[in-house]
């Protein structure tokens, strides 16, 4: 698994991350039992469609303020059947260096 940093992405590349996150991609190649793994800094491009906001397991409007305020955020649960796990930092570097301490800590876990 490979961390976008997305002040390097140039166009095509931007083009590729939206069209993985097209509605009907995420509708259709999706299903329970699959893990999501959001990975979020406040200048995230490009933006959750609001029909799958759920999966962001809180509001953004309140990860935006948490992130605003310097604070990280780990948030695991289950939506839509699917494990869904939430990783956010103010910056996409702080969200990297977060991201890697928990799966050096093993806090990565699976309900069944």
């Amino acid at each position: 698994m490979q961390l976008i940093d997305q002040k390097r992405l140039s166009r095509k590349e931007a083009a590729e991350i939206r069209k993985l996150l097209d509605r009907k991609s995420l509708k259709n190649d999706t299903k329970p039992g699959d893990t999501i793994l959001a990975l979020l800094s406040l200048h995230d491009l490009p933006g959750v469609p609001a029909e799958f906001s759920d999966l962001l397991l809180l509001p953004r409007a309140e990860i935006d303020s948490r992130l605003k305020q310097g604070q990280t955020l780990f948030k695991q649960g289950k939506v839509r059947g699917m494990n869904v796990f939430l990783v956010a930092a103010p910056t996409s570097q702080g969200t990297r260096k977060e991201f890697r301490r928990l799966v050096a800590e093993g806090k990565f876990t699976f309900e069944k």
